[in-house]
Protein backbone atom coordinates (compact mmCIF):
# COMPACT_ATOMS: atom_id res chain seq x y z
CA UNK A 1 0.00 0.00 0.00
CA UNK A 2 1.37 3.22 -1.09
CA UNK A 3 0.82 5.08 2.17
CA UNK A 4 0.07 8.83 1.47
CA UNK A 5 -0.97 9.42 5.09
CA UNK A 6 2.00 9.88 7.32
CA UNK A 7 1.43 12.58 10.34
CA UNK A 8 -2.52 12.79 8.87
CA UNK A 9 -5.07 13.68 10.81
CA UNK A 10 -7.51 12.40 8.62
CA UNK A 11 -6.92 10.22 5.69
CA UNK A 12 -8.74 8.63 3.01
CA UNK A 13 -7.70 4.96 1.92
CA UNK A 14 -9.41 3.91 -1.45
CA UNK A 15 -11.57 0.64 -1.48
CA UNK A 16 -8.92 -1.32 -2.60
CA UNK A 17 -6.93 -0.42 0.11
CA UNK A 18 -4.22 0.51 -2.01
CA UNK A 19 -3.56 3.90 -1.94
CA UNK A 20 -3.94 6.63 0.80
CA UNK A 21 -4.32 10.12 1.15
CA UNK A 22 -4.26 13.11 3.86
CA UNK A 23 -7.46 14.95 4.05
CA UNK A 24 -6.17 17.15 7.25
CA UNK A 25 -3.09 17.25 9.11
CA UNK A 26 -3.97 18.03 13.24
CA UNK A 27 -2.43 21.39 13.51
CA UNK A 28 -4.54 22.90 11.30
CA UNK A 29 -7.51 21.93 13.19
CA UNK A 30 -9.69 24.96 14.56
CA UNK A 31 -13.19 24.91 16.58
CA UNK A 32 -15.70 26.73 16.38
CA UNK A 33 -19.61 27.11 17.68
CA UNK A 34 -22.57 27.70 15.66
CA UNK A 35 -25.35 30.36 16.56
CA UNK A 36 -27.10 27.24 18.23
CA UNK A 37 -23.48 26.71 20.65
CA UNK A 38 -23.08 23.52 18.74
CA UNK A 39 -19.05 23.14 17.88
CA UNK A 40 -17.83 21.76 14.82
CA UNK A 41 -13.73 20.75 14.40
CA UNK A 42 -12.45 22.20 11.11
CA UNK A 43 -9.31 20.45 9.34
CA UNK A 44 -7.79 21.65 6.24
CA UNK A 45 -4.80 20.45 3.91
CA UNK A 46 -3.94 21.94 1.41
CA UNK A 47 -6.80 23.06 -1.02
CA UNK A 48 -8.99 20.41 1.33
CA UNK A 49 -11.39 21.23 4.33
CA UNK A 50 -12.57 18.51 6.57
CA UNK A 51 -15.54 19.42 9.09
CA UNK A 52 -16.31 17.19 11.96
CA UNK A 53 -19.95 17.97 13.48
CA UNK A 54 -20.11 17.51 17.54
CA UNK A 55 -23.02 16.18 18.70
CA UNK A 56 -24.05 15.68 22.15
CA UNK A 57 -25.27 12.11 22.99
CA UNK A 58 -25.55 10.61 26.30
CA UNK A 59 -24.76 7.08 24.75
CA UNK A 60 -22.26 4.74 26.28
CA UNK A 61 -20.49 4.05 23.02
CA UNK A 62 -19.32 7.25 20.85
CA UNK A 63 -20.55 7.17 17.16
CA UNK A 64 -17.96 8.34 14.23
CA UNK A 65 -19.99 9.21 10.87
CA UNK A 66 -17.65 9.75 7.79
CA UNK A 67 -20.64 11.37 5.14
CA UNK A 68 -18.16 11.65 2.46
CA UNK A 69 -17.23 14.10 -0.32
CA UNK A 70 -20.04 17.05 0.06
CA UNK A 71 -18.70 18.75 -3.20
CA UNK A 72 -15.36 18.85 -4.45
CA UNK A 73 -12.10 18.64 -1.85
CA UNK A 74 -14.82 19.17 1.04
CA UNK A 75 -15.51 16.22 3.32
CA UNK A 76 -18.14 15.89 6.25
CA UNK A 77 -18.37 13.95 9.22
CA UNK A 78 -20.33 13.90 12.56
CA UNK A 79 -19.27 12.40 16.03
CA UNK A 80 -21.92 11.57 18.74
CA UNK A 81 -20.23 11.58 21.87
CA UNK A 82 -20.99 12.99 25.80
CA UNK A 83 -17.36 14.81 25.26
CA UNK A 84 -19.09 17.09 22.69
CA UNK A 85 -22.24 18.14 25.64
CA UNK A 86 -20.56 20.91 27.36
CA UNK A 87 -18.38 19.57 30.43
CA UNK A 88 -19.01 16.51 29.22
CA UNK A 89 -16.08 14.63 29.53
CA UNK A 90 -15.05 16.36 32.87
CA UNK A 91 -15.12 12.89 35.03
CA UNK A 92 -15.41 10.67 32.49
CA UNK A 93 -14.32 7.04 31.83
CA UNK A 94 -12.43 5.62 28.52
CA UNK A 95 -14.97 5.81 25.57
CA UNK A 96 -15.64 3.23 23.05
CA UNK A 97 -16.28 4.59 19.31
CA UNK A 98 -18.17 3.06 16.44
CA UNK A 99 -17.29 4.21 13.01
CA UNK A 100 -19.46 4.13 10.28
CA UNK A 101 -19.24 5.74 6.66
CA UNK A 102 -21.04 5.94 3.66
CA UNK A 103 -21.11 4.08 0.43
CA UNK A 104 -18.31 6.33 -2.06
CA UNK A 105 -20.49 7.92 -4.76
CA UNK A 106 -18.95 10.05 -7.19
Amino acid sequence: MENGCQNAAICQTTTDQQYSFTLATQNSAKWTVDSNMKPTLTYTYGSKTVSVSMICSDNVIDEFEALGEDYVNHYSMRLWSRCACWNGCSNSTPLTTRTTSRPYMN
